[in-house]
């Protein structure tokens, strides 16, 4: 599907350029949207939504975003630090911090009562980095509260709160409970009222772990 209100020379460069992409990468499908002045003026889809049926992607299929996700907590902290309710100086963990003794009593181990909302949100806590001890890709029968309140007993941080960056998944699992913690609402629906609905955005959804929870018009591709 090919809709557009740009110059014909600009489309045409763009749709080559995005099937090159899709081509090189063997990407089953892509969708593009271009605005212009706060307006759409561009959207593009290439490739299939389902290669076994030959379904081809439309504006209405859903992508998993992944870290973009990561992006989109931020912005939601911030509306909250707008709101007066949170500071990035603020602790997470222990006497005086966001959860006090939720995740268990302290002493904790070295550095954890001294992490704070910007070392999470900066990949700058000290540990729990995307590696093979990555706390998200483990302990799978746990829920977040399980897995938290483990993780910060048991897996020893690298280095003190703020001096090395690390890429950390489960650092921004943490933030996703600061927000339940600070708004009294599920992750997703803060993230809604917050900032998705503000911007007209309707469909965007937490995604499933498994086939039979896959939403309708995702992106089935393989």
């Amino acid at each position: 599907m090919l809709e557009h209100a740009l110059q014909p020379d600009f489309f045409a460069a763009s749709r080559d350029i995005a099937e090159a992409y899709r081509k090189k990468y063997d990407i089953p499908g892509l969708s593009i949207a271009i605005a212009r002045n706060e307006a759409l003026v561009c959207v593009m889809c290439l490739g299939k939504a389902d290669t076994q049926s030959g379904r081809s992607v439309t504006p209405s299929n859903l992508f998993r975003i992944a870290s973009v996700s990561k992006p989109i907590t931020s912005v939601t902290l911030f509306k909250l630090i707008e709101a007066g309710k949170l500071k990035l100086s603020d602790t997470v963990f222990g006497d005086g911090s966001i959860f006090g003794s939720d995740f268990g009593a302290p002493p904790y181990l070295a550095g954890v009562d001294a992490i704070t909302i910007e070392h999470l949100m900066t990949h700058t806590a000290g540990g729990w980095q995307n590696d093979g001890d990555d706390p998200m890709f483990h302990h799978g029968e746990m829920d977040h509260h399980e897995l938290i309140k483990w993780t910060i007993a048991n897996q020893q941080l690298k280095n003190p709160p703020g001096e090395k960056f690390a890429y950390s998944n489960f650092g921004y699992c943490i933030l996703g409970r600061v927000i339940e913690k600070l708004t009294g609402e599920p992750y997703a629906a803060a993230v809604q009222r917050l900032v998705l609905q503000p911007c007209g955005i309707r469909d965007m959804r937490i995604a499933g772990d498994t086939e039979q929870e896959r939403a309708e018009n995702v992106l089935c591709s393989s």
